[in-house]
């Protein structure tokens, strides 16, 4: 059976925890077809941790939002999202 997934993380000011979890999904033993990663408005070098990510691999997705001012939870993260 091949399995056929995607995934869609909304990070905002996550510099510390965004590499981890990038090791973390490349390590994995049966990786998603597609990681889209969304930076709710990062003010930290957040956004430049997930294009460099996506530079090196083509099955991960940037996608910038402007910021807000605060991260907004629930319909926040998926406003992101759309």
């Amino acid at each position: 059976m091949d399995t056929k997934y995607v995934v869609i993380t909304p990070v905002r000011d996550e510099e510390l925890y965004l590499p981890l979890a990038i090791e973390s999904m490349l390590r994995q033993t049966i990786r998603p077809q597609q990681w889209i990663i969304v930076n709710d408005g990062s003010k930290d070098s957040t956004g430049s941790i997930i294009e460099q990510a996506a530079q090196q691999h083509s099955w991960i997705q940037a996608v910038h939002r402007k910021d807000r001012g605060f991260r907004k939870w629930g319909a926040g993260i998926i406003e992101s999202i759309l």
